[in-house]
């Protein structure tokens, strides 16, 4: 693995508004390209909230060789009885069709069964987003809704068994 997740805090700022402020970044994300250094303190401050909560959590992407925050990825509408949660995750522009995300996905899947005891797993995705849907194809998420909203939304779900298969045999083939 080239890349590990650590918590994402408010000295992650500056890094993350770089990303955040991109309009390409951003396109498929739930947000407006942030304009100001501030929006992405107090995004951190709301994530860091809702981890408090128990009911998302956020982390940051970092390269293994610099620490080098290049997107963040975690867990939203994490549902403890349902074991249920809904997946999220960006990367900057530089950093793209380079299978980071793919390594970065593989560890947030781990942690969501390992260390959450999450069951089923969502992820919601602009039917333009081909990238994003390529790399959840290759978890085994299956689509299982395509519905008329503001932002066209397609819901891909995966349960613990289909992806543990996977998740296994990435890590016996990394060694």
């Amino acid at each position: 693995m080239r890349v590990y997740l650590s918590p994402l805090q408010k000295k992650d700022a500056s890094k993350v508004f770089a990303y955040w402020s991109d309009e390409e970044v951003t396109r498929y994300m739930n947000i407006e390209p942030f304009t100001t250094l501030y929006q992405a303190e107090s995004m951190i401050a709301l994530l860091q909230s809702l981890t408090k909560e128990g009911k998302a959590t956020r982390y940051a992407i970092r390269l293994k060789t610099s620490d080098e925050i290049i997107g963040t990825c975690g867990l939203n509408r994490i549902d403890y009885v349902k074991k249920q949660a809904e997946i999220g995750y960006d990367l900057g522009k530089p950093f793209w069709k380079k299978g980071l995300m793919t390594e970065a996905l593989c560890l947030l899947l781990e942690k969501a069964f390992e260390e959450f005891h999450i069951q089923e797993i969502e992820a919601k995705v602009d039917p333009n987003n081909k990238d994003s849907i390529t790399l959840l194809k290759k978890f085994s998420f299956q689509l299982e809704e395509a519905y008329e909203s503001d932002d066209c939304t397609c819901l891909y779900t995966v349960n613990k068994e289909k992806v543990s298969a996977i998740l296994s045999g990435r890590s016996k083939g990394k060694k």
